[in-house]
């Protein structure tokens, strides 16, 4: 490989990842989450926790374009089935995926990636992926252009101070009810 990877869409984040699996979490484990955080704090964002993303219409934003819901497994795993399925790389950056502050705050206080955990959003594969973000925004969705599709096979998470490669989540990963709906 000679360094310049050939990209073939862009990736936009559409709602708040992680949404399902923090809900579950701030549930199931409430009394240990309240003695580190404020209530009122855990209350107020409860509130976020709870709004219902709309699946976007993107049928005006581009002409290549595909919608993959987020469920199990989370975003990263969503992007890494993707991704073997197309038969094809990534480059992906987590600080620009939408995400709630007390998703994370709440998966490290619980030792658990909040990239891994059950969410109700999507993803939007697409030519141009700021103008897929722009249009979103204007019909009053979160949305952000997360990274690209690439011609090449790594899978690469970008932003992290050591770029690293993105792995297939593990079966005792996807066993937890946290990161996938259980029967």
């Amino acid at each position: 490989m000679n360094g310049v990877r050939h990209r073939i869409a862009d990736i936009v984040a559409v709602g708040y990842i992680a949404t399902l699996g923090t809900r579950r979490l701030l549930d199931q484990h409430s009394e240990d989450i309240i003695k580190r955080y404020n209530k009122r704090y855990i209350e107020q964002a409860m509130l976020s926790l709870d709004a219902v993303v709309k699946e976007p219409d993107i049928s005006s934003i581009s002409a290549d374009k595909e919608l993959l819901h987020i469920s199990d497994g989370g975003i990263l795993h969503c992007l890494y089935n993707y991704a073997i399925r197309r038969s094809c790389g990534m480059g992906i950056k987590l600080r620009s995926v939408p995400i709630l502050q007390i998703s994370i705050e709440v998966a490290e206080f619980l030792a658990l990636d909040p990239y891994k955990l059950l969410s109700d959003a999507y993803i939007c594969i697409v030519d141009r992926g700021d103008i897929c973000e722009e249009e979103l925004r204007v019909k009053g969705y979160v949305a952000a252009c997360i990274g690209a599709l690439y011609q090449d096979a790594p899978k690469i998470v970008m932003d992290r101070e050591v770029p690293s490669h993105l792995n297939r989540l593990s079966k005792i990963e996807l066993s937890s009810e946290y990161i996938a709906v259980q029967s």
